[in-house]
Parts: C-alpha cells; sequence; structure tokens
C-alpha cells in the first residue's frame, strides 16, 4: 500500500531490481497484495523510461493472469497498467500480437465503468499502426467500440470514438462497418450534441474518415447529418486568440487511490475558443468530404452553407496560421465541390453548343454568394499585399494592414482559390458578381505580379489558374454588358496578360511537372487561344478591334 501511494506522487524511472519485487508481489495469494502492486506498477509505467522497461520483464504474462481475476478493483488496476505501457511505441506491437489482446475486448464489456474506460483506453492506445488495427478488427474491436458508444462516460465515448475514427482511416475497415454496422452514423450524430468539445470532435473526425467512400458520403446526408454538421460549425465561437501547443501523448493510466480513473496526461489548459480550432478543422473537413459526391451538392446547399463558408473564409488565427490555412483549404475545396459538376454540364455545353446553360441552383440556396465572393477578394487581397504592389493608396485593406501585420495565404492556398475561382467563373449566374465584386481585379493583380516573381511550380499554377478564370469569364463577355465593359476598360493589363503568357507558350519558361517532367508550355497557349476564340466569336467589335492591335500579336 504504502508503496502504491508513493509511486502515485513520484513516477520516476526504476530500476530492475526495484521492479523484481514489485512483479513477484503480483503474483502473491493476497489479492489486496496485488491490487496494491498492479496499482504501483501502473504508475510506474506512467514514466516513458519504464515502459520497455516493464515489458522486457516479461511483466505481460503476469498482468494476463490477472486479467481474469474477478476482483474489478484488481482488473482496472491491471488493466490501467496495460493503458500506460501500450502509450509506448515499441510495446504496441507486442501487446498487440499477445494475448492480453483478446482479454482487452473481454474486458471491455464489462459491468463497472472503471474496467470499461481503461480498456477502450488501452484499445485506442493501439490504434496508431495499420498492422496493430488489423489486429484488433481481427480480434472484434469494431463491434465492441460501437458499443461503447453508448456508454454515458465521457472519457470511453471518447477513447471508443477516436479508436473508430483511427480504425475507419483504413478502406477495408470501412468496408465492415458499411456491412456490419448500420446504425454506427447515427450514433456519431448523435454524439455531436454531447457537451463534451472532445468527444463531438473525434464523433466528427470519425464522420470525415468514413466520408472518404461514396457509400459513407451519402450515408451521412440519408442520416440527416447536415444540420447538425452545419449547427456545430455555426455555434463555434472563431475568436483571434493564441493557441497553445496540444500534446499527441495517448490515454495515460494515473491510479488513484480513492477512484484509480483513467485520465488524459495533455489535459487542454486553454479557453474553450481555442479548443474550437481543432473542432472547426474536423467538423469543416468532414463537409469536405460530404460534399465530393455530386448526389449531396443540392442537399448541401439547401442547408444555407454558402453563408456558412462565406464566414469561415474570414477566418483569420493570430498564432496557428497553419491551423488558419487549413481550415481556409477545406472551405475552398468545399466550395469548389459543390459546385462542379454544374460547372461540368455549363462547360460541355459552352464547347459542345457555343452556349451557356444556366445552372438550375435554387436562388435561396445562393444567399450568401455575394459575402462569399468578397470573402475570396479579401483572401486574393491579403496574399497580394505582401509583396506590396499592385494596390492603390485607398485600398481597405492596405490600411488595414498598417495598423496590423497580415499574415498572408500560401501559394498552395491561393491556387486552391484560384482553381475554384475558375470553377465558379463557368457559372453565368456568378460571372457578373465576379467582375463587379472586383474579383477579377485581383486575379488579374495576381498574373501580372507573379511573374515579376521568381517562379515555382505552384505559382506557375495560380498563373495557369488565373488565365483559365479570365477566359472563362471572356467566354460570357458576348452576353454580358458589364463583363465586357471590365475587359475594355482593362484592355492594357489583359494585354499584358496575354503577352505573358504567349510567352510561356513560345519561349518555354513555364516549370516542369514534378509528376513526369513534360513542360506544360502548350496549356498557356491553349489558354490564349480559346480565350481569343471567345472574343471573336462573341465579344462585339470593340473587342475584336482590340485584338486586331493587341502589341503581343504582333511581336
Amino acid at each position: 500500500m504504502v508503496l502504491a501511494d508513493i509511486t502515485e506522487r513520484d513516477q520516476r524511472q526504476v530500476s530492475t531490481a526495484v521492479l523484481a519485487p514489485i512483479v513477484r508481489l503480483l503474483s502473491s495469494t493476497d489479492v489486496q497484495v496485488q491490487i496494491c502492486s498492479a496499482r504501483a506498477l501502473g504508475n510506474l509505467a506512467v514514466n516513458v523510461q519504464n515502459k520497455g522497461q516493464i515489458v522486457e520483464f516479461g511483466c505481460l504474462d503476469t498482468l494476463y493472469r490477472l486479467m481474469f481475476s474477478s476482483k474489478v478493483e484488481l482488473q482496472t488496476n491491471v488493466v490501467g497498467c496495460i493503458t500506460n505501457l501500450a502509450a509506448f511505441g515499441p510495446n504496441k506491437t507486442i501487446i498487440a500480437n499477445s494475448k492480453v489482446l483478446p482479454s482487452l475486448m473481454r474486458l471491455s464489456k464489462s459491468k463497472d465503468i472503471r474496467v470499461q474506460r481503461n480498456a477502450a483506453g488501452a484499445i485506442l492506445n493501439l490504434t496508431h499502426s495499420e498492422e496493430n488495427r488489423k489486429k484488433l478488427v481481427s480480434n472484434g474491436a469494431i463491434p465492441t467500440l460501437v458499443k461503447l458508444l453508448n456508454v454515458m462516460d465521457t472519457e470511453i465515448q471518447y477513447y471508443s470514438t477516436t479508436a473508430l475514427s483511427n480504425i475507419a482511416v483504413d478502406e477495408q475497415s470501412r468496408k465492415l462497418l458499411s456491412r456490419t454496422e448500420p446504425k454506427f452514423v447515427g450514433m456519431l450524430l448523435k454524439l455531436l450534441q454531447s457537451p463534451s468539445s472532445k468527444v463531438k470532435c473525434q464523433s466528427v473526425l470519425a464522420l470525415r474518415n468514413l466520408a472518404s467512400d461514396e457509400y459513407f458520403q451519402l450515408k451521412i446526408v440519408q442520416e440527416n447529418g447536415l444540420q447538425p454538421l452545419l449547427k456545430l460549425i455555426s455555434s463555434i465561437p472563431l475568436l483571434q486568440t493564441p493557441v497553445l501547443s496540444q500534446s499527441s501523448s495517448p490515454p495515460v493510466y494515473i491510479s488513484k487511490s480513492d477512484s484509480n480513473l483513467v485520465e488524459i496526461s495533455n489535459k487542454r489548459t486553454i479557453s474553450f475558443s481555442q479548443t474550437s480550432i481543432p473542432l472547426i478543422i474536423a467538423a469543416v473537413s468532414c463537409l469536405r468530404n460530404i460534399s465530393i459526391h455530386t448526389q449531396n451538392e443540392s442537399a448541401i446547399l439547401k442547408q444555407g452553407v454558402i453563408e456558412i463558408l462565406a464566414k469561415l473564409l474570414r477566418t483569420e488565427i493570430e498564432s496557428d496560421t497553419a491551423a488558419e490555412e487549413e481550415i481556409l483549404s477545406h472551405v475552398i475545396n468545399t466550395i469548389r465541390n459543390l459546385f462542379t459538376s454544374y460547372s461540368s454540364v455549363t462547360a460541355t455545353s459552352v464547347k459542345n453548343n457555343k452556349k451557356t446553360i444556366k445552372c438550375n441552383i435554387d436562388s435561396q440556396s445562393l444567399v450568401g454568394i455575394d459575402d462569399l465572393l468578397e470573402s475570396i477578394k479579401y483572401l486574393l487581397e491579403r496574399y497580394l499585399i505582401q509583396n506590396q504592389t499592385g494596390f492603390p493608396v485607398h485600398s481597405p485593406v492596405m490600411e488595414f494592414s498598417q495598423q496590423q501585420d497580415i499574415q498572408k495565404p500560401s501559394s498552395s492556398l491561393i491556387s486552391e482559390v484560384t482553381a475554384c475561382l475558375a470553377i465558379l467563373a463557368l457559372h453565368e449566374d456568378f460571372v457578373v458578381k465576379i467582375v463587379k465584386i472586383g474579383v477579377c481585379d485581383e486575379v488579374l493583380k495576381l498574373v501580372l505580379q507573379i511573374v515579376s516573381m521568381q517562379t515555382d511550380e505552384t505559382k506557375m499554377e495560380i498563373v495557369g489558374n488565373s488565365g483559365a478564370i479570365l477566359g472563362n469569364i471572356l467566354s460570357k463577355c458576348g452576353k454580358l454588358s458589364g463583363v465586357k465593359d471590365w475587359f475594355l476598360q482593362n484592355w492594357s493589363s489583359i494585354d499584358e496578360y496575354f503577352s505573358i503568357f504567349l510567352h510561356f507558350a513560345m519561349k518555354g519558361t513555364a516549370v516542369k511537372r514534378v509528376s513526369d517532367g513534360k513542360i506544360e508550355n502548350e496549356v498557356f497557349g491553349k489558354i490564349v487561344g480559346w480565350s481569343l476564340i471567345q472574343i471573336l466569336e462573341g465579344g462585339g467589335e470593340a473587342l475584336k478591334w482590340k485584338v486586331a492591335k493587341m502589341k503581343s500579336l504582333e511581336s
């Protein structure tokens, strides 16, 4: 008892000379001695220096035998000790391949919540490698963990959802879940109402991983999952507050003389506004995966998602630019997914019939589109402003930047933004807004600015995407006078843009593709050629005259 109390307060590294008598006491015929010895060993197993040594000393066989004890307190301490041992990388495979694993599954069904909690924590600690996950699944981990979701205990729900989220990374496990657990999606959606932020976060992550497959992309929507997911996103406070670094430590069992409960070694000591960051990332990435399926597009848009996404595009997390970039990337790709199939119809109609078919999108579903485009424009401005070129003195972003340092979005994010805009620019309904709001102005600045800098593959992707945006908009200039007027007013820059693309096409200055090493200069030539055809076929006499006088064609 004294040793158990001491190790509860002091989990220092110990030698085999200390371990040996504790292991001998585990084999005592006195149950109370066994309980205290297991508690002491579990406490010592908190120290990473002791974890490997305990397993090497052969303690797993002794712990395995004690797992069959009828004494709940002994079961709690023994499984808690295994939870700590399983947190150590080299021990994970050893435990997953030992006879301890089936006993963990058995004890996870215990009627005692403490035993269940520790068993769920141990299972979670074994899910961090594909081979171990296969072992867990073959030993019945999926139905075991799914049942644990119904236990009204926050820690058990957290461990179980996290373990299932990890298991759902593997394609074969997702297929098994789709065949054997028809209620699983509904259970995860129910957990989105949990008062625990970490349970909600892991439930969303599990849904996100499931939504890697078409079956679950549809299943989540069919189970009415959009509304709680969007409600969750909308309810999260996005404040510009510092984010403390978080340990990636696994569940750790700390023995307590009065409770013997499992605890987490990396308890967050940050406010709710800061803990909301991983939750918002999980939720938006889940929405992105769901939006991949074309059959979900209409259902998502009808939920008023445009307004929500527009707000998220204004996200700025001052001290965690990586988190900010991840959120923005998921949002941009969700927008792109939602309009890709509509754009495919439009693009095909342009190619085959030389006319644009208006997309059958309910006007109510597009509420907030102006704010969305304003937010995209703001992202482009933030990117451009760091290079201190192309901005008029009266730019509100420039004025704001003088008061506060603005972190620019990365080139990879802007590449995604411009690819998204190229899709939106295929929609006749959006083109006028893109021009009117000033997004086109920023796109043109992007092209002219990037070519003045050292080019790399990502920046050249931005240039190519920008060319696609302008070309797609040009295809509408014959119908939309406002679009034609914009091109006429900005023709000097347009001529320069054509000159740049023709230079890339003719001189071989484009970068090489990493994938196959082929130079894609012909892409720039095709964009120019296609754009000019749009002008000549439907741009009107004024634009045709401008083309005839183009300096880039003369050279």
